[in-house]
Protein backbone atom coordinates (compact mmCIF):
# COMPACT_ATOMS: atom_id res chain seq x y z
CA UNK A 1 0.00 0.00 0.00
CA UNK A 2 1.58 3.65 -0.87
CA UNK A 3 0.93 6.28 1.72
CA UNK A 4 1.65 10.10 1.76
CA UNK A 5 3.58 11.82 4.84
CA UNK A 6 0.99 13.44 6.44
CA UNK A 7 -1.49 12.74 9.61
CA UNK A 8 -4.22 10.98 8.06
CA UNK A 9 -1.71 8.40 6.36
CA UNK A 10 0.33 8.01 9.09
CA UNK A 11 -3.16 6.95 11.33
CA UNK A 12 -3.93 4.58 8.69
CA UNK A 13 -0.17 3.19 8.57
CA UNK A 14 0.02 2.64 12.34
CA UNK A 15 -3.85 1.28 12.00
CA UNK A 16 -2.54 -1.06 9.01
CA UNK A 17 0.69 -2.04 11.31
CA UNK A 18 -1.44 -3.30 14.20
CA UNK A 19 -5.36 -2.51 14.24
CA UNK A 20 -5.24 -2.10 18.00
CA UNK A 21 -3.22 1.88 17.18
CA UNK A 22 -6.23 3.65 16.66
CA UNK A 23 -8.38 6.97 17.05
CA UNK A 24 -11.16 6.79 19.34
CA UNK A 25 -12.64 10.22 19.68
CA UNK A 26 -9.40 12.40 21.10
CA UNK A 27 -7.82 9.95 22.67
CA UNK A 28 -5.59 7.83 20.02
CA UNK A 29 -4.51 4.23 21.76
CA UNK A 30 -1.13 3.00 21.29
CA UNK A 31 -2.75 -0.60 22.29
CA UNK A 32 -4.66 -0.29 25.53
CA UNK A 33 -2.20 2.75 26.42
CA UNK A 34 -4.35 6.34 26.26
CA UNK A 35 -2.43 9.44 24.04
CA UNK A 36 -4.46 12.81 23.80
CA UNK A 37 -5.42 12.61 20.09
CA UNK A 38 -4.06 16.41 20.74
CA UNK A 39 -0.58 15.55 21.55
CA UNK A 40 -0.11 12.85 19.12
CA UNK A 41 -0.67 15.00 16.38
CA UNK A 42 1.59 17.52 17.94
CA UNK A 43 3.90 15.17 17.96
CA UNK A 44 3.26 14.33 14.04
CA UNK A 45 3.55 18.24 13.20
CA UNK A 46 6.90 18.45 15.07
CA UNK A 47 8.39 15.11 13.95
CA UNK A 48 10.78 17.44 11.70
CA UNK A 49 12.13 18.63 14.90
CA UNK A 50 12.14 14.87 16.57
CA UNK A 51 14.13 13.64 13.34
CA UNK A 52 16.58 16.44 13.75
CA UNK A 53 17.08 15.66 17.71
CA UNK A 54 17.06 11.62 16.72
CA UNK A 55 20.11 12.10 14.26
CA UNK A 56 21.90 14.25 17.17
CA UNK A 57 21.42 11.11 19.13
CA UNK A 58 22.35 8.56 16.93
CA UNK A 59 25.61 10.85 15.21
CA UNK A 60 27.05 11.83 18.72
CA UNK A 61 26.65 7.92 19.61
CA UNK A 62 28.41 6.30 17.16
CA UNK A 63 31.20 9.37 17.38
CA UNK A 64 31.21 8.50 21.50
CA UNK A 65 31.53 4.86 20.88
CA UNK A 66 34.98 5.72 18.54
CA UNK A 67 36.19 8.45 20.49
CA UNK A 68 35.22 7.30 23.95
CA UNK A 69 38.56 8.20 25.58
CA UNK A 70 39.10 11.11 23.99
CA UNK A 71 35.54 12.92 24.58
CA UNK A 72 35.48 11.72 28.43
CA UNK A 73 38.77 9.81 29.70
CA UNK A 74 38.44 7.23 31.73
CA UNK A 75 35.29 8.18 34.22
CA UNK A 76 32.34 6.56 32.46
CA UNK A 77 31.62 3.65 29.99
CA UNK A 78 29.64 3.88 26.65
CA UNK A 79 26.74 1.58 28.60
CA UNK A 80 25.98 4.14 30.93
CA UNK A 81 25.77 7.10 27.67
CA UNK A 82 24.01 9.25 27.53
CA UNK A 83 23.88 10.36 31.24
CA UNK A 84 23.86 14.54 33.49
CA UNK A 85 26.96 13.52 34.58
CA UNK A 86 28.71 14.63 31.79
CA UNK A 87 26.96 17.90 32.16
CA UNK A 88 29.70 19.83 34.33
CA UNK A 89 32.43 18.79 31.49
CA UNK A 90 29.77 19.88 28.43
CA UNK A 91 32.15 22.65 26.80
CA UNK A 92 34.69 20.68 27.05
CA UNK A 93 33.16 17.78 25.61
CA UNK A 94 31.75 19.89 22.81
CA UNK A 95 34.94 21.46 22.07
CA UNK A 96 36.53 17.53 21.44
CA UNK A 97 33.07 16.50 19.53
CA UNK A 98 34.08 19.85 16.98
CA UNK A 99 37.19 18.46 16.71
CA UNK A 100 36.55 14.98 15.35
CA UNK A 101 33.67 15.98 12.99
CA UNK A 102 36.87 18.25 11.58
CA UNK A 103 39.22 15.69 11.68
CA UNK A 104 37.07 12.85 10.46
CA UNK A 105 34.85 13.32 7.65
CA UNK A 106 33.14 10.07 7.80
CA UNK A 107 30.66 11.61 10.40
CA UNK A 108 29.27 14.38 8.51
CA UNK A 109 29.07 11.99 5.58
CA UNK A 110 26.96 9.36 7.35
CA UNK A 111 24.97 12.49 9.22
CA UNK A 112 24.15 13.77 5.50
CA UNK A 113 23.13 10.15 3.93
CA UNK A 114 21.12 9.61 7.53
CA UNK A 115 19.56 13.48 7.01
CA UNK A 116 19.17 12.99 2.99
CA UNK A 117 16.78 9.40 3.64
CA UNK A 118 14.62 11.58 6.00
CA UNK A 119 14.17 14.57 4.13
CA UNK A 120 15.46 16.75 6.96
CA UNK A 121 17.85 18.87 4.30
CA UNK A 122 19.09 21.38 6.53
CA UNK A 123 20.06 19.17 9.24
CA UNK A 124 23.80 20.18 10.32
CA UNK A 125 26.27 18.62 12.85
CA UNK A 126 26.84 20.67 15.60
CA UNK A 127 29.24 20.02 18.55
CA UNK A 128 27.08 21.81 20.99
CA UNK A 129 23.98 20.12 19.88
CA UNK A 130 25.91 16.58 19.96
CA UNK A 131 27.04 17.66 23.26
CA UNK A 132 23.96 18.10 25.08
CA UNK A 133 22.39 15.20 23.32
CA UNK A 134 25.15 13.32 24.95
CA UNK A 135 23.81 14.73 28.80
CA UNK A 136 20.28 12.87 28.05
CA UNK A 137 19.14 11.62 31.51
CA UNK A 138 17.31 8.18 30.61
CA UNK A 139 17.89 5.28 28.73
CA UNK A 140 20.68 4.27 27.40
CA UNK A 141 22.11 4.43 23.47
CA UNK A 142 21.64 0.04 23.46
CA UNK A 143 17.87 1.28 23.59
CA UNK A 144 18.00 3.62 21.04
CA UNK A 145 15.59 2.68 17.81
CA UNK A 146 17.61 2.60 14.07
CA UNK A 147 15.92 1.32 11.24
CA UNK A 148 16.91 -1.26 8.73
CA UNK A 149 18.05 1.51 6.00
CA UNK A 150 20.24 3.49 8.89
CA UNK A 151 22.16 0.11 10.34
CA UNK A 152 23.09 -0.34 6.25
CA UNK A 153 24.44 3.09 6.55
CA UNK A 154 26.17 2.53 9.86
CA UNK A 155 27.57 -0.80 8.42
CA UNK A 156 29.13 0.74 6.11
CA UNK A 157 31.00 3.40 7.64
CA UNK A 158 30.81 2.61 11.08
CA UNK A 159 30.18 -0.85 11.90
CA UNK A 160 32.07 -1.69 15.35
CA UNK A 161 29.07 0.94 16.83
CA UNK A 162 26.16 -1.07 16.38
CA UNK A 163 27.80 -3.98 18.49
CA UNK A 164 26.49 -1.26 21.59
CA UNK A 165 23.67 1.33 19.92
CA UNK A 166 19.73 -0.20 19.19
CA UNK A 167 21.16 -3.56 20.26
CA UNK A 168 18.06 -3.90 23.40
CA UNK A 169 14.24 -2.38 23.49
CA UNK A 170 14.25 0.09 21.22
CA UNK A 171 12.32 2.44 23.65
CA UNK A 172 15.09 5.14 24.44
CA UNK A 173 13.57 8.21 22.48
CA UNK A 174 10.24 8.09 24.19
CA UNK A 175 12.22 9.81 27.75
CA UNK A 176 13.53 12.29 24.83
CA UNK A 177 9.54 13.47 24.09
CA UNK A 178 8.02 12.85 27.38
CA UNK A 179 10.40 15.27 28.66
CA UNK A 180 10.52 17.76 25.39
CA UNK A 181 6.95 18.10 26.31
CA UNK A 182 7.42 17.83 30.88
CA UNK A 183 4.84 15.01 30.66
CA UNK A 184 5.03 11.80 32.94
CA UNK A 185 7.42 9.48 31.49
CA UNK A 186 6.61 6.29 33.22
CA UNK A 187 2.52 6.84 31.89
CA UNK A 188 3.86 7.57 28.22
CA UNK A 189 7.40 6.56 27.19
CA UNK A 190 6.94 3.30 25.79
CA UNK A 191 3.95 4.22 23.79
CA UNK A 192 5.42 7.41 22.84
CA UNK A 193 8.35 5.27 21.98
CA UNK A 194 6.69 2.82 19.58
CA UNK A 195 5.28 5.68 18.00
CA UNK A 196 8.24 7.56 16.90
CA UNK A 197 9.86 4.20 15.87
CA UNK A 198 6.70 3.66 13.77
CA UNK A 199 7.05 7.45 12.64
CA UNK A 200 10.65 6.88 11.71
CA UNK A 201 10.23 4.15 9.20
CA UNK A 202 6.79 5.90 7.60
CA UNK A 203 9.14 8.73 7.20
CA UNK A 204 11.48 6.34 5.16
CA UNK A 205 8.50 4.34 3.73
CA UNK A 206 7.49 7.57 2.12
CA UNK A 207 10.57 8.67 0.96
CA UNK A 208 11.25 11.11 3.74
CA UNK A 209 9.55 13.46 1.43
CA UNK A 210 6.24 15.51 2.78
CA UNK A 211 3.35 16.17 1.13
CA UNK A 212 2.21 18.98 -0.16
CA UNK A 213 -1.51 20.22 -0.62
CA UNK A 214 -2.69 23.32 -1.93
CA UNK A 215 -6.26 25.00 -1.94
CA UNK A 216 -8.73 23.75 -4.22
CA UNK A 217 -12.05 25.30 -5.73
CA UNK A 218 -14.69 22.24 -5.20
CA UNK A 219 -17.50 22.03 -7.73
CA UNK A 220 -20.41 19.29 -7.65
CA UNK A 221 -22.31 17.53 -10.09
CA UNK A 222 -25.85 18.27 -9.99
CA UNK A 223 -27.99 15.30 -9.65
CA UNK A 224 -29.24 12.95 -6.92
CA UNK A 225 -28.17 9.25 -5.91
CA UNK A 226 -29.46 6.44 -3.76
CA UNK A 227 -27.36 7.03 -0.46
CA UNK A 228 -25.72 3.82 1.00
CA UNK A 229 -24.59 4.04 4.50
CA UNK A 230 -22.91 2.27 6.83
CA UNK A 231 -22.87 2.92 10.80
CA UNK A 232 -19.47 2.15 11.81
CA UNK A 233 -16.69 3.37 13.43
CA UNK A 234 -14.32 5.22 11.32
CA UNK A 235 -10.80 3.92 11.11
CA UNK A 236 -9.12 7.86 12.15
CA UNK A 237 -12.28 8.67 14.70
CA UNK A 238 -13.50 11.15 11.88
CA UNK A 239 -17.47 11.89 11.85
CA UNK A 240 -17.50 10.18 8.40
CA UNK A 241 -15.39 9.27 5.57
CA UNK A 242 -15.97 7.22 1.93
CA UNK A 243 -16.03 3.90 2.47
CA UNK A 244 -14.12 1.68 -0.90
CA UNK A 245 -16.09 -1.50 -0.15
CA UNK A 246 -18.93 -2.98 -2.56
CA UNK A 247 -20.79 0.04 -3.44
CA UNK A 248 -21.21 1.89 -0.51
CA UNK A 249 -19.42 5.13 -0.49
CA UNK A 250 -20.05 6.86 2.63
CA UNK A 251 -19.42 5.36 6.31
CA UNK A 252 -20.48 7.48 9.92
CA UNK A 253 -19.17 6.76 12.81
CA UNK A 254 -21.87 5.77 15.28
CA UNK A 255 -19.80 6.80 18.51
CA UNK A 256 -19.33 10.58 17.24
CA UNK A 257 -21.24 13.24 19.76
CA UNK A 258 -22.34 15.13 16.76
CA UNK A 259 -23.83 12.11 15.04
CA UNK A 260 -25.75 11.51 18.89
CA UNK A 261 -26.53 15.23 18.71
CA UNK A 262 -27.84 15.25 15.02
CA UNK A 263 -29.81 11.61 15.49
CA UNK A 264 -31.67 13.45 18.80
CA UNK A 265 -32.24 16.47 16.69
CA UNK A 266 -34.21 14.79 14.16
CA UNK A 267 -32.08 15.72 11.18
CA UNK A 268 -30.33 12.17 10.76
CA UNK A 269 -31.43 12.68 6.94
CA UNK A 270 -30.27 15.60 6.17
CA UNK A 271 -26.84 14.30 7.95
CA UNK A 272 -26.50 11.80 5.55
CA UNK A 273 -26.91 13.28 2.75
CA UNK A 274 -24.56 16.34 3.43
CA UNK A 275 -22.28 13.63 4.55
CA UNK A 276 -22.63 11.76 1.58
CA UNK A 277 -22.19 14.53 -1.07
CA UNK A 278 -18.80 15.15 0.94
CA UNK A 279 -17.40 11.36 0.52
CA UNK A 280 -18.98 11.36 -3.07
CA UNK A 281 -16.75 14.26 -3.96
CA UNK A 282 -13.26 13.21 -1.66
CA UNK A 283 -13.90 9.56 -3.46
CA UNK A 284 -14.62 11.53 -6.83
CA UNK A 285 -10.67 13.18 -6.97
CA UNK A 286 -8.04 11.69 -8.95
CA UNK A 287 -5.64 14.40 -7.80
CA UNK A 288 -3.59 12.83 -4.82
CA UNK A 289 -3.53 16.92 -3.34
CA UNK A 290 -6.92 17.57 -3.57
CA UNK A 291 -7.62 13.98 -1.96
CA UNK A 292 -5.30 14.85 1.00
CA UNK A 293 -6.74 18.29 1.80
CA UNK A 294 -10.28 16.74 2.05
CA UNK A 295 -9.32 13.85 4.43
CA UNK A 296 -7.17 16.84 6.60
CA UNK A 297 -10.39 18.87 6.35
CA UNK A 298 -12.50 15.79 7.51
CA UNK A 299 -10.34 15.17 10.53
CA UNK A 300 -10.00 18.79 11.56
CA UNK A 301 -13.61 19.34 11.65
CA UNK A 302 -14.55 15.90 13.08
CA UNK A 303 -12.17 16.65 15.65
CA UNK A 304 -13.90 20.21 16.14
CA UNK A 305 -17.07 18.66 16.80
CA UNK A 306 -16.08 15.81 19.32
CA UNK A 307 -14.79 18.85 21.50
CA UNK A 308 -18.23 21.32 20.91
CA UNK A 309 -20.41 18.15 21.27
CA UNK A 310 -18.53 16.03 23.70
CA UNK A 311 -20.63 15.77 26.77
Amino acid sequence: MSYTYDLPDFKRYLNDHNPSYRTDGLIFWQNRIPLPIDLFNRIFGESDYFFELYLDHLLVAVIAHAHLKTILGEYINFPELPGNAIRPRLREVSRKIAEILDSTKSYRKTASILAEQLGIDAYTPDSTRLGEALCHQGKKYSRLYCPAAFRAVLEKFHPDALLQIATDNTDMFGNIIADHYDIYRSGFSDALAIIFNLLLEFRLTCGGRSSSVHRIALTLEDGTDGISVYLKRTRDGSLWEPDYSDDHILRINPEHPFFCFANDAGATDCLYELLYTFSKFENSQFSDAQRKLLENMRQEISRELWIRHDK
